[in-house]
């Protein structure tokens, strides 16, 4: 017999987390079967295309800084299922999840439902934190908003949307304003809204659908902003030092004054909003780590043309300032087939390329899949780029690597959070500093 049969029968269910039906229907009746749990405790929502997972991180941080015990779930996971399922910053252990998702399964079966990978641990996580007690969560989409199986907190304390971009477009629609429309699903009578910069024609759909729920967004740069080391909103000035902040890359500049503007609305200090900018962990995102002789990966979950566009902005500065001297820079790659994968290649290549004249370091792609089943082939990769080396085996490679590596060199891993989460290990489990 098993020993953590729930988590068994959560994996059986991994084959869905990808192509889900969308609907409300069977989370709404497996909800209700467990007493409601995702209306037990204050939450902020958090929707968007790049970026939501960030501001979930940043604003927990800011709520644990004032002494909330807070719960979050986020999703996908890098490397366990229990990295969805976060209290006070740590994911619970593989007993308490298994328990949850035992008693959810349960529940599942007295109503005659069959739950989907996502449902089944959002469920789960819910019933976790309000078994808990908690006193704040922070809850991420899963994709879209409106049909999402987290859409069932009915009176959330903030909405956000952190930012619209084309990206799951065979389920979202194909255009910026059907994805925001998707996204604003979230918008809830009665609760506080605020959005991220976005386009002008995503503003306006934005605010099409807020009007429906009776609800005035704020957004970014237009109803508050950052400037001059202060956090300007309609509630007043406070003092923000980003310069202090955890997170590298200018989007994190802006996800944080996103999340320090949530948190100035629902009556967080000054002082613990800066804390948990400086406090916050989110791996796998602009995380470096260092070598004891001084060699750096980079591993950024770059996992649409967007967050490769952020990911090249930063280089492009990092290569001039905390990265400098870098001499051979690799870049594993891997990507899978629903998303603008050509784009996203086209993109990185052409922005190193020019980085690497400017630079003056030897750039080498290498390009590679992850375990996920949508992986694009390495050869595939390969023939569209025109250039680079196929990579069968990432995590011999690596290893190496580690080995092997000078002060000089940076390894860049990207393109695909399966791909990050199944190489992270290598270097955690070989390295001690984490930058």
């Amino acid at each position: 017999m098993s020993q953590y049969p729930g988590i068994d029968y959560l994996k059986s269910l991994a084959h869905t987390e990808g192509g889900r039906d969308f609907g409300l229907e069977t989370p709404r009746k497996l909800l209700q079967q467990l007493g409601n749990p995702q209306d037990a405790i204050p939450a902020v929502h958090v929707a968007g295309t790049n970026g939501k997972g960030s501001v979930c991180a940043v604003t927990s941080a800011m709520l644990i800084a004032a002494g909330y015990s807070v719960g979050q779930f986020t999703s996908p996971h890098l490397f366990r299922v229990n990295e969805r399922c976060v209290v006070n910053g740590k994911p619970i252990e593989d007993d308490e999840l298994d328990r949850a998702l035992q008693t959810v399964r349960d529940a599942a079966d007295k109503v005659g439902i069959t739950p989907s990978f996502f449902e089944l641990v959002t469920a789960a996580s819910f019933l976790v934190f309000a078994e808990k007690k908690l006193e704040r969560l922070v809850i991420e989409v899963g994709l879209g908003g409106r049909l999402d199986a987290t859409n069932l907190i009915s009176r959330p304390i903030a909405t956000v949307i952190t930012g619209i971009a084309l990206d799951h477009v065979e389920i979202l629609g194909d255009t910026l304003p059907k994805i925001a429309r998707e996204k604003a699903g979230i918008l809830k009578t009665g609760s506080p809204a605020f959005v991220g910069i976005v386009a002008e024609e995503v503003r306006g759909e934005i605010c099409r659908v807020a009007a429906t729920v009776d609800v005035k967004p704020e957004f970014q740069e237009q109803d508050f902003s950052w400037s001059c080391g202060k956090l300007i909103s309609r509630d007043g000035e406070i003092g923000l030092d980003l310069t202090r902040r955890a997170l590298r890359g200018q989007y994190q500049e802006l996800n944080g004054v996103l999340a320090a503007r949530v948190c100035q609305a629902i009556g967080i200090s000054a002082d613990d909003i800066q804390r948990g900018l400086e406090i916050v962990r989110w791996p796998g995102r602009l995380e470096l780590i260092t070598s004891v002789s001084g060699a750096r990966f980079l591993l950024d979950a770059a996992h649409n043309l967007e967050g490769v566009r952020a990911l090249a902005a930063y280089l492009q500065y990092a290569l001039g300032a905390e990265l400098k001297g870098v001499t051979k820079l690799n870049v594993v790659l891997g990507v899978l087939e629903r998303k603008q994968w050509k784009e996203m290649l086209r993109e990185l290549s052409t922005s190193l390329t020019q980085q690497a004249r400017e630079f003056g370091f030897q750039l080498s792609f290498l390009l590679t899949a992850s375990d996920h089943p949508l992986s694009v082939k390495p050869t595939e990769l390969v023939n569209y780029l025109g250039a680079g080396t196929p990579l069968a085996d990432p995590r011999s490679w690596l290893l190496k690597q580690t080995e092997t590596a000078t002060p000089t060199s940076l390894t860049i891993i990207a393109g695909s959070i399966y791909l990050l989460g199944s190489l992270r290990p290598v270097l955690t489990e070989h390295f001690s500093t984490l930058k």
